[in-house]
Parts: C-alpha cells; structure tokens; sequence
C-alpha cells in the first residue's frame, strides 16, 4: 500500500462543508473515496509544534517542540533525532519515503535525519504584488495581509509542489518499493497572495460573518485582549468591509491548493495505482479568518482555531462517507503505520483510530497545547461533545457550554450556575494532563483547586 501524506497549513475545517463558498472539486474527489472526519484537532495550533506531533505521535510536551523552529523566540532550534519517527518505522517496513514541500520540524536538522529519502524543497519565487490590501496595525508597518500576483502560475511553491510530488512519484513507480509521500503545502497560510486567476472567485457579498465577528474578549483571559490590539497578529478592528476582502483571496487561496492536488490525483489515477494509494488530507491547524475579530492564530482554545480538515482514504479499507468520531492529527502517525503493516510503538499519545477492518473508534475527548509563539505560555484544552474547558495558568481560565454558546463567546468559568460542573471538568482536564503525564502537570494540579480562586483568602506575603 502506498501512501500520500497531503497536508496545508492554516486551512478552516469548514471548507470541506458543502456550503463552503467556492467549489473545491478535488477535494470532493477525496470525499467520494475516504471518510470526512468532521471532528479532527489539533494538538497544538501552530506548525512546528503540531507536525512534530504527527511525526512522532507524541503531544509538544513530550517531544519538546513548543513553537515555531524558526522564531527569533523559538524554544528549541531541531527535533531530537533520538526520538522515533513514523517515517523511521516504514522505512523499516521497506518503503521509500519522499518529502516535498514545507517541513518547518527542524531548523537545521535535514529531514533525512529523521528518516526520509528524499528531499524537494520547491521554493516559490518572489512575486510582485498587486492590490494590496494591508495588516491593520500600526506595528505592522505595512505587512501585507492579501493579495494578487499577475503571470506565471507555475512561480508558486504550491505549484512547485505539486510538481515535485508528481515526479517523485513517477520515479517511485518505476522502482520496486511501496512508498511514502509527505506533499506539504505552505498555504494557505498568511498572506494570502494568490493568481489573479483565483483572485475573485466569490463575491464580498456573498461572504457571511462569522457569528463570534462581534467579539470583545469580555471575560476572556486578558493574553486575548492585549494580543487583538498591540501585536502584529492581524486584528479585524471589526471592519467587515476589510474582512470580507480579505476573505476572498483565503478562499481563492484554497481553490488554488485544491487545483495542485487535482493535478496529483490525477497522477495517481494515470500511473494505475489508485486502488493500492492510500491518501491523507489534513491541516495542521486551523485558521480564525475573522473569528473572534481575528485572522490568524494565536494563544487560543477556540474551535476555528483546533479544529481542522481531515480525510483518510484507505482502498480495500475505509469505505466513504461521513465520522463525526474524534480524531487527532497525530493520530495519523499510527494510522499509516498500520497501514503499512508496520508495528505502532507503545508509548504514543497518538491513537489508531482506525482499524484494519475498517472500523472507526474515536476518542472520547481531545486535550490540546498551546506553549505560546513569541512567549511561553502554558495553555491545555480539554474539549468533549458538550463542554470546553480551557486552562490558563496565568489569567483566567475558560469554560463553554458548546452546545448553547457553539460561537464561544460567554465565558462561564466564573457563573454560578456551573460550579459543579466547571469542578468536574478541572477534575477531568488533571485527568487527563495525568494520563498523558504531561510536564506541568503538578503546576496544573496546584493551580487547578475546586474552588474559585475569586473565592479563595487573600494571603499576604511573608
């Protein structure tokens, strides 16, 4: 069994819907052959930290990846080679492994260090931009927040990537080994800059407002507040005209990605392995695009934020339809090392969710991290069907009642209404930072009272 790994960067779980407002028919190729998982996460809303995950199958905590490897602030430069990898375990199994496109898991550890054979970059080249629209704030001294390129489409590193996947996998074809293929999307990360091809796909107005649009960050943890109008983290301002515009280039963004893989299903389809491929679609996070009066990301539990797109198509395995079961990005890692007929490890935080039958067995809730971005932070989400609670350490904690507040707007964690249960959920959350034996559990442990600390004695210094 093949393998092709297709992931992106920064793209809303909610363009896989049928409302979605441009059409993305090579996606609706993926779901006519795999499982939509309409409940996938994250297990860390930012790049490095959540495809470290993926390749180790450990949560950040563990495999020390915290934030992004190429920040200025950055806590660690390189994954620990010593720590396995999947891509270790196929080559075991005798598979050859490719990786195109965007790694961002080590700074300056080469990808073969980690187990992979091959390595293709494909860099885009530098555009001149037209019709720019710009960041909001004043810090960000003109960054460029959307827009178009004229020329050549073939300049584009998603181009470049899909390329390079469809030659790699013409060379691996006429080899003798199964193979493995990561085809790495950068986008559609900010900026948005597309070709003006797929500058206008849909009309400003035709675009609706996220529901949280309106936010004000009442109740929220104040990192929430200081973050959305003193940093270089693209606050909305709640301008819905400057949204909205930016909006269609996101989504033309995504249409444009959804061509690239177009171009390699068809690939696959040519070289007559489409019943022997399996093939993986996910994000590594989500994107807020104007939630809670953002775009971006940032040091936050919200859904727009963790939730992510996912499809798995398994030939011979899987049969297509619709899972709403919960399932975690880095659960792929067992996944296709089952699928490989590979030994999964013990020791992992990832789970096989599916099985060789083709049975679908999710998890019961998910728990997340956030470490920060240009600061440490330690932030956990614990998130069933009903409940979300959000833990942090320094400002106020969050609770959600999901099924009355889906837009996450109310904070509850200080509503009497919900004592007992905000206390079952901090005795859930210890739970499961315990089960997982996450570094900061104790500190959790101490902050995390059944009381409320607005409730506890004041104590003077001694």
């Amino acid at each position: 069994m093949n393998i092709l790994l297709i992931t992106v960067d920064q793209q809303i779980a909610a363009s896989l819907d049928s409302d979605f407002p441009v059409k993305l028919p090579n996606i609706e190729r993926l779901k006519r052959r795999g499982v939509h998982f309409t409940h996938a996460y994250t297990p860390h809303a930012q790049c490095t930290p959540a495809r470290a995950s993926l390749l180790t199958g450990l949560l950040p905590h563990a495999h020390g990846m915290f934030n992004n490897c190429h920040n200025s602030a950055r806590l660690r430069e390189n994954l620990d080679t010593s720590i396995p990898t999947y891509t270790r375990a196929l080559k075991e199994n005798g598979y050859v492994v490719g990786q195109v496109g965007k790694w961002h898991i080590s700074n300056t550890t080469s990808p073969t260090e980690y187990g992979i054979d091959d390595v293709i970059p494909a860099r885009g080249e530098r555009h001149t931009v037209t019709d720019p629209i710009l960041v909001k704030e004043k810090i960000a001294g003109g960054e460029i927040m959307s827009g178009v390129v004229e020329g050549d489409e073939d300049r584009f590193h998603e181009h470049r990537v899909a390329t390079g996947t469809i030659d790699l996998m013409r060379r691996y074809h006429a080899g003798s080994k199964p193979w493995h293929i990561r085809m790495e999307f950068s986008g559609p990360h900010v900026s948005w800059i597309v070709p003006r091809r797929f500058s206008a796909l849909v009309a400003p107005d035709e675009i609706s407002l996220p529901k949280n649009f309106s936010e004000d960050f009442r109740g929220k943890p104040v990192l929430q507040w200081r973050q959305h109008r003193n940093a270089n983290l693209c606050s909305c301002f709640h301008d819905e005209e400057w949204l909205k515009a930016n909006l269609v280039r996101y989504y033309g963004f995504i249409a444009f990605i959804d061509e690239q893989i177009g171009r390699v299903l068809d690939e696959i389809e040519s070289l007559g392995v489409e019943d022997t491929t399996m093939i993986v679609f996910a994000a590594d996070h989500g994107e807020l695009a104007g939630a809670h009066n953002r775009i971006g990301k940032g040091e936050f539990g919200y859904d727009e934020l963790i939730r992510i797109p996912m499809i798995v198509a398994w030939p011979g395995v899987l049969q297509a339809g619709v899972s709403d079961e919960f399932i975690m990005f880095h659960d792929l890692n067992p996944i296709m090392v089952t699928a490989a007929n590979g030994d999964v490890p013990e020791g992992l935080h990832a789970r096989c969710v599916i099985g060789k039958d083709g049975s679908i067995r999710g998890r019961d809730f998910v728990l997340t991290e956030h470490h920060g971005t240009m600061q440490p932070v330690v932030i956990r989400v614990f998130r069933d069907r009903k409940y979300k609670y959000v833990f942090n350490p320094f400002a106020t904690d969050e609770f959600y009642d999901l099924e009355s507040d889906s837009a996450e707007l109310e904070n509850l964690i200080e509503d009497s209404r919900y004592v007992d249960l905000v206390a079952s959920y901090r005795a859930k959350i210890l739970r499961a930072l315990e089960d997982v034996n996450d570094k900061w559990y104790p500190a959790a442990r101490q902050f995390l009272s059944e009381q409320s600390i607005r409730d506890q004695e004041p104590r003077p210094w001694l």
